[in-house]
């Protein structure tokens, strides 16, 4: 299937871009510019991955061209001050743009070999992609997309005094639950991690902080309901179109 080479790419991607990647390169890479090291040994990662993952040796020329269109995007985003969730999202956005590209460009040659016809392979290969998504790629949209209303809790002085990294993998685990009922069809089961969060309950003491604080975690807790259960239902579709 053709979409199984779309999804190589984007996996590619996500691995690069979201799991290899380190805050520190990100710091260096915002510094320094075009100076920075880190920022041509990100984008090659991303390249060398694109290339390994199509196993299409002959197609070396794929590295060069993976490369160039991730750095001229990654300028782009270096030059824009202040780091918003805007920047993010459009930065991501310009990223799945090249890569629909890069794939438009694959697709058109009509190389057989490009592509696996077998279907066990491309199942993996969807759901590898579905799970690697959900865990760093949608952690990192929604707490981007949560900056604002987490930034208004530390001025009206309600800091995070939960234990370290326990959201993180809070998110992590609920999503691979949510996506696992969505692939197996096990919809109900959805509203039992629905159930779970209603245990957060406003403090009576002080209702107002509380109520701030419980809005903020259902804003990020619905968005990334949102997202697995969407992604869910097109890697059904995808596994179905096999």
């Amino acid at each position: 299937m053709q979409i199984i080479v779309l999804l190589k790419l984007l996996l590619a991607h996500f691995i690069g871009d979201f799991i290899i990647q380190r805050d520190s390169w990100v710091r260096d890479r915002r510094k320094k510019g075009l100076k920075s090291i880190y920022l041509y040994l990100h984008i090659f990662i991303i390249a060398l991955l694109s290339y390994l993952f199509l196993a299409q040796w002959h197609l070396w020329g794929i590295i060069l061209l993976v490369f160039v269109l991730h750095l001229l995007i990654d300028i782009w985003k270096n030059y824009q001050e202040p780091y918003t969730f805007q920047t993010f999202f459009m930065d991501q956005i310009l990223h799945l743009i090249s890569i629909i590209f890069i794939w438009i460009i694959l697709s058109r040659s009509h190389l057989p070999e490009l592509f696996s016809n077998i279907e066990n392979a491309d199942k993996i290969w969807i759901y590898s992609f579905g799970y690697l998504f959900i865990l760093w790629p949608c952690g990192i949209f929604i707490r981007e997309f949560t900056a604002k209303w987490r930034s208004q809790l530390e001025k009206d002085g309600i800091p995070d005094t939960g234990l370290a990294n326990a959201g993180k993998w809070i998110g992590y685990l609920e999503r691979i639950l949510v996506l696992t009922f969505i692939l197996t069809g096990m919809y109900t089961s959805i509203g039992f991690l629905i159930a779970a969060k209603s245990l957060l309950r406003l403090n009576p003491k002080d209702e107002y902080k509380s109520r701030q604080f419980s809005e903020y975690i259902l804003v990020g807790t619905l968005f990334s309901f949102t997202i697995t259960i969407l992604l869910g239902l097109s890697l059904k579709m995808m596994v179905k179109a096999i």
